[in-house]
């Protein structure tokens, strides 16, 4: 009984110091209010958590390449090896004479940026079915 409420006094010093530390480092993040009283928050800050970050999702790394996820019906600017294993999986399944497609592999940007601007573009225009289906070339 007496290492249990040990242990319970250790987890609760851990956890107490544990968020006091989180709460220091919250703290002097270079976010800043502006005159109208809205925070402003410093663009490196975006940039730094973007690279020790690359993972957008389960399934893909964040990349300057654009494809549609037809299973999950969303776009997604993702890393090259992320765009090439969708370009194949659809073409593997295009021989096999698959109706249904996992993906569209749209087109690579010169930059992030520049991805992200065309997705968006993309989302709010509609998605058009033909890009999950074969192609019918009759």
């Amino acid at each position: 009984m007496r290492s249990f409420l040990g242990f319970v006094i250790f987890s609760c010093f851990l956890v107490f110091s544990a968020s006091k530390v989180w709460a220091q480092k919250t703290a002097t993040t270079s976010s800043a209010k502006t005159a109208s009283g809205t925070t402003y928050i410093n663009p490196l800050d975006r940039v730094y958590w973007e690279r020790l970050h690359p993972a957008i999702s389960l399934k893909y790394l964040r990349g300057n390449f654009l494809i549609y996820d037809c299973e999950s019906q969303h776009f997604a600017c993702v890393e090259e090896g992320n765009f090439m294993a969708c370009k194949e999986k659809r073409q593997n399944l295009l021989l096999k004479g698959e109706e249904r497609l996992p993906c569209a592999a749209i087109r690579e940007y010169p930059t992030y940026s520049l991805c992200i601007k065309r997705q968006y573009e993309l989302m709010h225009n509609g998605v058009p079915p033909a890009l999950c289906f074969k192609p019918n070339l009759n």
